[in-house]
């Protein structure tokens, strides 16, 4: 199942300026929001890893300052 967030998430405002900075705590707080909103956090569900997916080498070449940038994070609950 897949959850997403609308672009005005933590997420989206957090201080990523480039496709390949590392997750900050604002994005994981937001990953958090976006999984319990949907349901799929409860009192046996819990999520043991939650790491940035990957730009394609052409998002990240073609990336300049400013770029509004789209973070994709992949959660196994």
């Amino acid at each position: 199942m897949t959850a997403t967030a609308p672009a005005t998430t933590a997420a989206a405002t957090s201080a990523a300026t480039h496709p390949l900075d590392l997750a900050t705590s604002d994005e994981f707080r937001a990953v958090r929001e976006v999984l319990d909103g949907a349901g799929l956090l409860g009192e046996s569900v819990r999520y043991c890893f939650a790491g940035l997916e990957e730009p394609d080498k052409a998002t990240v070449l073609a990336h300049t300052d400013g770029d509004p940038i789209d973070r994709r994070f992949r959660v196994l609950l």
